[in-house]
């Protein structure tokens, strides 16, 4: 081999190494690219879902907004009324009383949904120590102003007392659950049971009740806002679209299973906080 030989081979392998190290170059500027693309893309598609979500959520508070001052609208007019009566007509002065009280009662009812609606837009959970005997009494005591309260019979079974868990959330969760037993029930001995399931690292609640049922067409609908399914529906719509959005933000889940004229049972399945 010539020398013009030796040295044309010798930069010809020059020129491949220069070659190489230029495409080695090249691939890491793509995988660069591709990873910056690809972290855009997936900022886009979080901001997307963020805005989707402050949508939804300027949709639901407009709605709450609304509603919430259409039905204040009635009571505050009957204790309009109720007032102006009580001035002239003496004589039935504890008959306006009682209905004045009532009025009182739904509007706190209406009050008291604004401000669980509100705290439901917080996601952070605030877990504590609690026994199921002492948030049995606190939600029994919230119980004891509903107007059939003392007509249905309400039970409680567990097999476990301390747990640790979002208080102010499950007393709301099992608030809506009886009330809605207790708006849904039967003219005539009507049961509600509850059901604490504490397993190794779930606890299942279940309320079960034998009022009217719920038709199947409408047990998906359920739990949407401001839903009411028949002319049973004393409430507001929200009590069980916010109970199972607590029971998401707990991270777990709630499913319903109903006959008609047979009753209805609600699991709630939540994860146990060591």
């Amino acid at each position: 081999m010539t020398k013009s030989e030796i040295n044309y081979k010798n930069l010809l392998t020059e020129r491949e190494r220069d070659l190489e190290d230029r495409n080695e170059e090249l691939e890491a500027q793509h995988e660069e690219l591709t990873a910056a693309v690809e972290a855009m893309i997936n900022k886009n598609d979080h901001l997307e879902k963020t805005l989707e979500e402050l949508h939804t959520r300027n949709s639901e508070i407009e709605q709450i907004v609304y509603r919430s001052s259409h039905d204040l609208k009635s009571p505050i007019t009957s204790l309009d009324g109720l007032l102006m009566l009580m001035e002239t007509d003496q004589d039935n002065l504890n008959d306006y009383l009682l209905r004045a009280k009532m009025a009182s009662r739904s509007m706190k009812h209406i009050l008291q949904m604004m401000v669980l609606y509100s705290n439901s837009l917080v996601s952070d959970l605030s877990v504590e120590s609690i026994s199921v005997d002492d948030l049995w009494q606190q939600v029994n005591k919230e119980l004891q102003e509903i107007e059939d309260y003392n007509t249905v019979k309400i039970s409680l079974d567990k097999n476990k007392n301390e747990f640790s868990g979002d208080v102010a959330r499950l007393k709301m969760v099992l608030f809506n659950l009886i009330k809605n037993g207790i708006d849904f029930k039967n003219k005539s001995n009507a049961r509600i049971e509850v059901r604490f399931n504490f397993r190794s690292e779930c606890l299942k609640i279940q309320v079960s009740d034998n009022g009217v049922g719920i038709p199947d067409y409408l047990q998906t609908d359920i739990f949407k806002m401001f839903f009411r399914g028949s002319n049973y529906s004393k409430g507001s719509g929200l009590g069980l679209y916010l109970s199972k959005r607590a029971v998401e933000l707990m991270k777990g889940k709630m499913n319903v299973v109903s006959s008609e004229n047979i009753g209805t049972t609600i699991t709630v399945e939540l994860p146990l906080k060591k």
